[in-house]
């Protein structure tokens, strides 16, 4: 029993951790320029894309949770009278942000950014 719970705790820091590298990435793509920026870039296109392949792998792994969690939700969720259609609906997004909407979003975006700036030369 014990093993379980040490088991989820390591996946559940292994989703914090990263989160935590996803939010990072995402404001210092925002925020860098000139010289700094470029190195940034530089770092998805060295040893072949292992990162940018990395990314990827991360982009799949939470669509993937999230398909599944908000299945789940779904199911689970029951037709309750006294809740509006509004309040449904914000718990539903929270239960979706809860299960890895913004790491697909930050993903998202971090790529969206790699894209855009694929024609500038970067050495």
């Amino acid at each position: 029993m014990q093993g379980s719970t040490s088991s989820s705790l390591e996946k559940s820091d292994l989703l914090q951790d990263d989160e935590h590298m996803l939010s990072i990435i995402h404001v210092l793509m925002q925020r860098t320029e000139g010289t700094s920026r470029e190195r940034l870039i530089f770092k998805f296109k060295e040893k072949s894309g292992e990162k940018l392949e990395r990314l990827i792998q991360l982009h799949e792994f939470y669509i993937e949770h999230f398909w599944n969690y908000k299945h789940q939700i779904n199911e689970s969720m029951d037709d309750d009278s006294s809740e509006t259609k509004e309040q449904r609906n914000e718990r539903v997004y929270l239960h979706c942000i809860k299960s890895g909407l913004i790491n697909i979003m930050s993903i998202d975006s971090i790529l969206c950014f790699l894209i855009a700036t694929n024609d500038q030369n970067v050495s």
